[in-house]
């Protein structure tokens, strides 16, 4: 796990800053997320230069270090993350003759590029990775990221020279950069709770979406290239209904079994102590028990808060005593969030506003004390149908569906024009990108306009695609949605960052190729059955669990945010949603927030996640404005 960055003026100039001096303070700027080592390699002639931080997880020997050239020679590589199959590969590699020197899954990666060629290579890859890759010859710089974006990268054009970093705090410390703003971006932020890819808060700068490749040659002067798809989540969902599984139930469930043990195994190799984020929750307890069936040592790591609603704490405790766990834990207070809120704006670089944030840091603080790497179970959710809204959603679908598409927007322009927040709001789900305007209705945070002066977007950009499923298969539909943007730009935004922060590194076995064909390719019913999520699940987890440690409510990772807003966190929240405070950020509105804000105060409705958002930006906007202009 590390940093990279990288700049490339293609047309050096006198008294320009040396790309490779830079390089080197914007890869300082990310020393939190590689503590054991740096590097940069520069080619002068060509105005190039790479840098890496390193975490040294697997071969921490000097053989690991980063940029690190190709056995040809030809090939120079940077790159953040993992390649968990880099045993079977080296094995191919070695085959066709090439020795290596070290153990690091780096070595391997750059000679399978070199020797396969970057498409081939890229879906011969399981891992979770960004890197930015040079051909000396070619003079030719590829970016990719993983299938899934576990890991992030972002580029853009900066004063003509195309740059690109794992975190956008990188790109502060560039004496050309400007802190401008990208509207569009920041209304998908507002509405969502995070900015989605390909967008960036900051104009100019944009996100690699997973699954895709970059490739940047001279002869682009400052035109932005155009990403290439390696691995199509939509391919695979599609396939997955044309291909669906067949066996019985029980050969569903063995197969699944085999899957996620095959996964844990890969992920467990490393040359570091390792635990598992343990929550109480299915996820990760399936991940905690097949670690515990493998053999060795397993320790666990768990947050709680000081409210029985949501407190998992207990359970994982429960769960881990059984399972002879190293058990650590902590509970956090409102307190805890005040010491905290202060430092997300600069770990996560954008506004982001999933309160699951402050655990998440917390619990990542907790397990670095003993652990350099963990397992967690991110993406069963999406894979598996875990969340209550899909339920909301199939429901709002199958009373609506029926009416022909020409009355139903009719109708949803009708009641769009109602005074009633709640009629406006059916409205919208009549007269939208129906049925996906439902999906996007229960994700939102704001469901109206008003909050922007100006720049309001339609829409994550990534999702504005047709229909993949068929018209009888909503709840598939919800999950890939959500795979495509939940999960990678917020779900894993926020782990990375909170982990990284702390020098930890997290790894999470259900986000395998291998797992995500399968599920999407599993009927519904092995999914989730009346009144029981993720079923396929609980039949693995029933093999290692007793049925009293699985049979719980869903609490999810959550804290008291409504209750803190309304007690401890108010001051704070107030200071930061006076009308000047609003009004000179951005050109938000003050009127809708302050008419939450009171409604929120006096309990009259749960406004807590949309007045999140606001106080998260506002939160972020203080943070830079020492740095540069903020704007746009």
């Amino acid at each position: 796990m590390c940093a990279i960055a990288g700049i490339w003026e293609f047309s050096p100039r006198a008294g320009r800053p040396d790309p490779a001096a830079l390089v080197a303070g914007m890869a300082a700027a990310m020393a939190h997320r590689g503590p054991d080592g740096e590097g940069v390699w520069a080619d002068p002639q060509a105005g190039l230069a790479l840098g890496n931080r390193r975490l040294a997880i697997v071969d921490p020997t000097a053989t690991g270090r980063q940029p690190m050239t190709s056995p040809c020679g030809r090939f120079v590589i940077t790159v953040n993350g993992e390649l968990y199959n880099h045993g079977e590969l080296r094995g191919e590699l070695e085959a066709s003759g090439l020795r290596f020197h070290g153990r690091c899954d780096t070595e391997v990666m750059v000679a399978a590029l070199a020797t396969w060629g970057v498409e081939r290579a890229l879906t011969r890859f399981v891992g979770m990775f960004a890197f930015a890759l040079w051909d000396k010859r070619e003079r030719t710089l590829h970016l990719a990221r993983d299938r899934i974006g576990e890991k992030p990268l972002y580029y853009g054009w900066i004063d003509r020279a195309f740059v690109f970093t794992s975190e956008l705090k990188a790109l502060w410390t560039l004496p050309s950069f400007r802190h401008e703003i990208d509207h569009d971006a920041l209304a998908e932020y507002l509405r969502y709770a995070y900015v989605p890819a390909p967008r960036s808060i900051h104009r100019g700068i944009s996100k690699l979406p997973p699954g895709t490749r970059l490739e940047v040659s001279a002869t682009m002067s400052t035109a932005s290239p155009e990403p290439r798809t390696y691995w199509s989540l939509r391919d695979t969902v599609q396939r997955g209904i044309r291909q669906p599984f067949r066996g019985t139930e029980q050969e569903a469930v063995d197969r699944f079994d085999v899957l996620l043990r095959q996964s844990i195994e890969q992920r467990l190799r490393a040359d570091v102590p390792m635990g598992v984020l343990l929550s109480g929750g299915l996820d990760s307890s399936t991940i905690a028990s097949m670690v515990a069936r493998q053999g060795g040592p397993l320790r666990t790591f768990s947050i709680g808060v000081r409210d029985e609603r949501l407190d998992e704490a207990g359970a994982a405790r429960a769960i881990a005593a059984y399972l002879g766990s190293d058990h650590r834990e902590r509970t956090i207070a409102a307190s805890d969030a005040l010491a905290v809120i202060p430092r997300l704006a600069t770990i996560y670089d954008e506004p982001f506003a999933d309160s699951s944030a402050i655990p998440m840091l917390c619990v990542s603080q907790l397990a670095r004390e003993s652990c350099q790497a963990v397992l967690t179970g991110e993406g069963a959710d999406e894979l598996l149908g875990g969340y209550r809204r899909y339920g909301i959603g199939m429901s709002l679908w199958k009373r609506s569906r029926w009416l022909p598409d020409a009355a139903r927007r009719a109708a949803g322009s009708l009641l769009g024009r109602s005074p009633s927040r709640r009629l406006a709001a059916i409205g919208s789900l009549l007269a939208g990108d129906y049925p996906r305007s439902i999906h996007w209705h229960l994700v939102s945070h704001w469901k109206g306009d008003g909050l922007l002066a100006a720049g309001a977007g339609a829409g994550p950009a990534a999702a504005r695609r047709e229909i993949v499923t068929a018209a009888d298969d909503f709840r598939t539909e919800m999950l890939y949605l959500d795979t495509m943007t939940l999960l990678p730009d917020d779900l894993l935004v926020k782990v990375d960052r909170a982990s990284m922060s702390q020098g930890l590194e997290v790894r999470a076995p259900f986000l395998d190729p291998a797992i995500v064909e399968f599920c999407f390719s599993l009927p519904r019913e092995l999914k989730g059955r009346p009144n029981q999520t993720k079923w396929i699940l609980r039949q693995v987890l029933r093999r290692s669990l007793p049925e009293d440690l699985i049979a719980r409510e869903k609490k999810g990772f959550a804290v008291p945010l409504a209750a803190w807003l309304r007690g401890p966190l108010r001051d704070w929240a107030e200071s930061l949603l006076t009308p000047a405070s609003i009004e000179t950020a951005a050109e938000m509105s003050a009127r809708p927030i302050r008419m939450l804000w009171s409604q929120h105060l006096g309990g009259r409705r749960d406004w807590s996640r949309a007045l999140w958002n606001v106080l998260m930006f506002q939160e972020w906007t203080r943070s830079v404005k020492g740095r540069s202009r903020v704007g746009g």
